[in-house]
């Protein structure tokens, strides 16, 4: 009896993608990113691929993160910089707040903002499916994505290498399009 339930919890981890997603490799320089729909603050439906399209902008940071992430809250300080760097740049920079839609109200984004001091705009993925979608093992994960959907970076963790990194990473990009440095090493702690 006991295996039967087992082997019922097993499949159903298989269907919902839990140990899929797992089991499938981290996204890598010079893959596509994937389709994202998303919702914004207001609930609007919000699809990366078309506002690449629609805006004169050379790409896209997004920011995956939780407001229970200890690392994201120490990230904050640097990720607002790089907002503001990526704006001058003619980057889109969003977070992707991956907390539940009882946690991530407007009202408690909007007070984690002002108590972090942070300025960016966030979408809202409740049910993790852009998260899934691109990978995400830990926040908090940042992309540096190409106006043609090419990602030119991906940065997991948060250490004092990687927001080097990310800084300089996307100032190159900015002024050639492209990044050569080599990635920089994942860290979650």
């Amino acid at each position: 009896m006991r295996g039967r339930w087992l082997w019922a919890l097993l499949g159903l981890m298989v269907l919902t993608g839990t140990l899929a997603q797992e089991d499938l490799p981290a996204l890598q320089r010079g893959d596509k990113a994937p389709a994202l729909k998303l919702l914004d603050e207001k609930g609007k439906e919000f699809l990366l691929a078309e506002r690449l399209k629609e805006e004169k902008v050379k790409g896209a940071v997004l920011v995956v993160w939780s407001m229970h992430c200890p690392v994201c809250e120490t990230a904050m300080p640097d990720l607002e910089k790089l907002h503001q760097t990526a704006k001058k740049g003619q980057l889109l920079f969003y977070g992707i707040n991956v907390d539940s839609a009882e946690e991530a109200t407007p009202e408690a984004l909007e007070k984690y903002r002002k108590e972090k001091k942070v300025s960016f705009p966030n979408l809202l993925d409740p049910k993790k499916e852009a998260a899934q979608a691109l990978r995400v093992k830990a926040t908090p994960t940042v992309f540096l994505i190409g106006k043609d959907g090419t990602l030119w970076g991906l940065y997991q963790g948060y250490t004092s290498e990687i927001a080097q990194a990310l800084q300089r990473d996307v100032a190159e990009y900015v002024a050639t399009g492209q990044v050569t440095a080599p990635p920089p090493q994942a860290s979650f702690g």
